[in-house]
């Protein structure tokens, strides 16, 4: 019985059923004869509860009458059927996403970043996520975690099916829809592999489906404002949208959704003139409270969780400040002079790109000049300290001197002797006419005027840092006396000649923030710690900290513009155009991210669809007449739904064309959710809603269901990583773009 439990029609039987009791509807023991007893029947999705998210047309004209049945199985199915339908699905869903799930025991794709992290957090070592991915197939060991891990992984996939059904029902379209929405989802191959494996997309989805039902249940409660079941929803969309968030980054277009809905939301309670201004403001109280201070209270506490944990420096230690890494129990940070002098060695710091510090080495450019490399490098090294010294030799009158804003100085590499020098050559990697070569060039015995900088301070911390050159709290530009061009670095590797390490030049038209430096470390062999003032980095806030860390994500993240051989453009997504190979062996066996064509496609067309309905739409909302009532209905019956899911869409899926960084099909993934519950809503008002027979709707289900459970069994060796054929290879390449190795199967 299950989801497509029918009962006869009642349009015309009901009132004589309801002489004999107003409030009873009388079925006999065999409901199926009492189908067959009536000419016209048709499914009738009766709510024995007036629960309003899952009202239907039908019950809005019933829902008043009491359905009773003498057969207690009946009964039962009937009042479950919502209950009965999800546990068929999440069932078939534990087989689907769970079998063989410990295949292959290697780490496969971004398993090396979020195992890599899991691990870090277990060692309590702090890290930004700088992995490689060099350790792509390597053989777990017995005491890695890692099938528990990817159990996990799965079981937030499963979650996602029945959230999946109540979004649907939620949003008033028929059980039949409902059941194939989530079963589209379920057998979705791309969707199946995400989820199977030690990634974040099958959290990052499960929680944006999560806050995407809270806001449909809220909104189908607006009509009863301050109830238990309209706040409760409202918190749970604050929560989907914190946990959402706290994911992963995208989770900021499930909050873009929610915006926009809320705002429509609003206006449209601005609008009515029965509402009070007062209740107006409370109404968006509520909001700010649940859509605003929840989420960002929830991201906040998972970061002090972090930070908690994470008390050790890890590898990527340096990409945070001083006063950040002073925090870490590991940190031995020394106290250090706080005036910075002529005759101080000082370690410079990069402070924009937290590349790292002003550094030197023994060796060579390739081209260009040819004189001695100048880089920025992670850690400070010996390599990293550098002399200040006054503009001209003779003037040794000023050793011991403050450095002030505007004085001129030579920078002398302590290691190798040589200074910081600039000329008119073109750097190695920025062959621009506004960028010069920094090098080391010259010592002790050489003066040449194209050694001199001026300091230019551009802001400190109080009024002394402001004017004086302080450790930690003065922030200063570099002017190279000779040209005017600034000491600049930006995100750019050297080539293996420079070890990897990031470029260093002098530009005139170049970005200011590039042009920052700090001092970090300061020695002075005339100063007495008695006499001269000795400092730390000061400790930072919890707020400071979730600062600094969000803006040091931003920047790695914006840094990943490097070239990968599966990437990807966002319109090749809609039309799937290529996949992702996540891990491969010699076995001929191979793990591909690959969508299942049916079910993608029919997701894509469904966003086509969904723009000539809005054309329609508008049309209808202008014209009186031109459609018949029927279609008019049809039309303002999508409108919500199908606007709330194509806002979901469009707000996952075109933020990515602003991006310059990598980008990956799976990154389509959310927005393809969204897409699958708009193919089934048209499905539901298109095809289903013209039959009124259930065996009709039914067999529509199933043809529908059967093909996308052929196609998932078709292409589901590349999200298992089981054996094929070559001939099965060969017969699943819809395109030449879809570049699965077919030979290795030979």
């Amino acid at each position: 019985m299950s989801e497509f439990a029918t009962y006869s029609s009642i349009d015309q039987d009901l009132s004589t059923h309801s002489r004999e009791n107003p409030n009873i509807i009388s079925y006999s023991n065999d409901i199926n004869s009492y189908i067959k007893s009536r000419n016209n029947t048709y499914s009738l999705p009766l709510e024995i509860k007036n629960h309003k998210p899952y009202i239907t047309e039908y019950d809005d004209k019933y829902h008043k009458k009491k359905v009773h049945f003498n057969n207690n199985k009946i009964e039962f199915i009937h009042n479950n059927i919502d209950s009965i339908n999800v546990g068929i699905l999440t069932f078939l869903a534990l087989i689907v996403r769970l079998w063989k799930i410990s295949n292959p025991k290697q780490v496969v794709f971004d398993e090396v970043h979020f195992g890599g992290f899991a691990n870090k957090y277990i060692k309590g070592k702090f890290f930004m996520g700088n992995f490689s991915f060099e350790s792509i197939g390597l053989d777990y060991t017995d005491d890695v975690p890692y099938v528990a891990m990817r159990i996990y992984s799965g079981l937030c996939g499963i979650a996602v099916i029945p959230i999946a059904y109540y979004t649907i029902k939620g949003l008033n379209f028929s059980r039949y829809a409902a059941f194939l929405g989530a079963l589209l989802v379920l057998f979705e191959n791309s969707l199946a592999t995400q989820s199977r494996l030690i990634l974040l997309d099958s959290q990052l989805i499960l929680f944006a489906s999560f806050t995407l039902l809270s806001w449909v249940n809220f909104y189908a409660n607006k009509e009863r404002p301050w109830s238990f079941d309209w706040w409760y929803w409202l918190i749970g969309t604050g929560v989907g949208l914190g946990l959402t968030f706290s994911v992963k980054w995208i989770g900021l277009f499930i909050i873009a959704t929610i915006g926009l809905a809320t705002i429509k939301d609003l206006w449209d309670i601005l609008g009515d003139i029965d509402i009070s201004m007062f209740s107006v403001i409370k109404h968006f109280l509520a909001r700010a409270l649940c859509l605003i201070v929840i989420p960002l209270s929830i991201y906040a506490f998972f970061f002090q969780i972090h930070l908690l944990i994470l008390t050790k420096k890890g590898t990527d230690y340096a990409f945070l400040s001083p006063e950040f890494q002073a925090t870490f129990k590991d940190s031995n940070t020394q106290p250090t002079y706080y005036d910075v002098a002529y005759n101080s060695r000082v370690y410079i710091r990069h402070v924009n790109t937290n590349g790292g510090y002003l550094h030197s080495h023994n060796h060579l450019y390739p081209t260009g000049s040819k004189q001695q490399q100048i880089t920025l490098y992670s850690y400070s090294d010996e390599n990293s300290e550098w002399l200040i010294l006054p503009q001209r030799d003779k003037e040794k009158n000023k050793l011991g001197q403050i450095l002030k804003d505007g004085d001129s100085i030579r920078l002398q590499h302590v290691p190798t002797g040589r200074r910081l020098h600039s000329h008119d050559h073109r750097p190695p990697m920025t062959d621009e006419e506004y960028q010069n070569e920094v090098s080391g060039y010259g010592g002790p015995s050489v003066s040449d005027p194209r050694d001199v900088w001026i300091i230019e301070i551009v802001k400190g911390r109080d009024k002394e840092s402001s004017q004086y050159i302080k450790t930690f709290d003065t922030v200063f530009r570099l002017r190279h006396k000779n040209s005017g061009c600034y000491l600049y670095s930006h995100p750019v590797k050297l080539p293996d000649w420079g070890f990897n390490q990031q470029e260093v030049t002098c530009g005139t038209d170049v970005l200011k923030a590039n042009t920052l430096w700090a001092i970090e470390k300061n020695m002075n062999d005339s100063f007495d710690e008695q006499t001269n003032k000795m400092v730390k980095p000061r400790r930072l806030s919890f707020f400071e900290k979730l600062i600094e860390l969000n803006m040091v994500m931003f920047k790695i993240n914006n840094e990943l513009t490097s070239s990968h051989p599966y990437e990807s453009r966002p319109l090749d997504w809609p039309i799937l155009k290529r996949g992702i190979s996540f891990w491969g062996s010699s076995k001929s066996t191979s793990i591909y991210l690959i969508g299942n064509p049916f079910v993608w496609y029919l997701g894509s067309i469904s966003i086509g669809i969904f723009v000539i309905y809005y054309i329609l739409f508008l049309l209808v909302k202008q014209a009186k007449a031109g459609l018949s009532k029927k279609v008019r209905k049809s039309l303002i019956k999508l409108a919500y739904p199908g606007g709330l899911l194509f806002t979901a869409w469009a707000t996952h899926y075109l933020p990515f064309f602003l991006m310059g960084r990598q980008l990956f099909l799976h990154h389509y993934l959310p927005a393809l959710y969204f897409s699958i519950l708009i193919s089934v809503i048209f499905i539901d008002t298109i095809l289903l809603n013209r039959f009124r027979q259930p065996t009709t709707k039914i067999i529509i289900v199933a043809i529908l269901s059967i093909i996308a459970i052929f196609n998932y069994k078709k292409y589901s060796p590349l999200t298992y990583g089981t054996p094929m054929s070559y001939n099965h290879c060969l017969s699943m390449k819809m395109k030449d773009t879809w570049d699965f190795d077919c030979y290795k199967y030979k």
